[in-house]
């Protein structure tokens, strides 16, 4: 993590901000010209007339599924279970799809979709693509001990 540190802080100055909120602002004021952002934001911002480029990187890509899950305990499961179920039709499924613009890792009704590998590839990757893992109480410490230096 020293060297993750060290590479950080030396690219710093070239850096105008690390955070994830207000990035359609600052890439459209031109405050910033490149800009880590999710893909389904970049597809409806490009849909939107914004004009972006995706691009991903080589190397690959961290992925991950955003998931519907039930706590334990909580009041009502059976409407949970149900709602889920709901969501997972494939029309349902369809629609959420469209609306968020993020693939889905569930059946969707491919002649409905609004984004395809034409005119969405941001959506459809063609570099590989590592799922992301839990990292142990300490390395998330030591992460968070990184960006609290960085960001003194």
């Amino acid at each position: 993590m020293k060297k993750v540190l060290d590479l950080l802080e030396a690219q710093k100055p070239a850096v105008r901000t690390y955070s994830s909120d207000n990035i359609a602002s600052r890439l459209a004021s031109g405050e910033v010209f490149v800009h880590f952002w999710w893909d389904g934001e970049t597809v409806r911002a490009i849909e939107d007339g914004a004009n972006l480029e995706y691009v991903m990187p080589k190397e690959g890509l961290v992925g991950w599924i955003d998931s519907f899950i039930i706590p334990n305990g909580a009041p009502n499961r059976e409407n949970a279970i149900k709602f889920i179920e709901f969501m997972s039709e494939p029309e349902n499924a369809t629609i959420q799809t469209n609306y968020y613009a993020h693939p889905s890792p569930m059946k969707v009704i491919e002649e409905d979709l609004a984004f395809t590998p034409e005119n969405a590839p941001a959506l459809y990757p063609d570099v590989p693509i590592e799922m992301s893992q839990t990292c142990s109480p300490e390395a998330q410490d030591l992460v968070t001990r990184v960006w609290t230096q960085l960001l003194q």
